[in-house]
């Protein structure tokens, strides 16, 4: 004779997941941000990269590409050695190199 007394059965749920690991903060993010900095962190199609120091949109459009910003004449530099307009690289409208 088999009998069944006070059995009871039970489903596991996923098991929690473990932490996801974090690297150190970058010191100068630090730095930034405990002064009330905004730190502002872009990425391209072509990979990402911080970006500290710009004034603009196109000042950074023109480091990221590679190009050499001239805040006083209000230029970029391609790596090329095209020079051309912040603005105007921006808008790609800038001859090729």
């Amino acid at each position: 004779m088999l009998g069944l007394i006070g059995s009871t059965l039970t489903f596991a749920t996923d098991p929690p997941k473990a932490p996801t690991k974090q690297g150190l903060a970058n010191p100068a993010s630090v730095n930034c941000t405990q002064l009330g900095g905004m730190l502002d962190m872009r990425t391209r199609t072509e990979g990402g990269l911080k970006i500290t120091g710009y004034e603009s949109d196109a000042e950074i459009d023109c480091a990221i590409t590679g190009g050499e910003v001239d805040r006083q004449a209000g230029s970029c530099q391609s790596a090329e050695g095209t020079r051309c307009g912040l603005d105007e690289n921006l808008a790609g409208s800038c001859p090729a190199g």
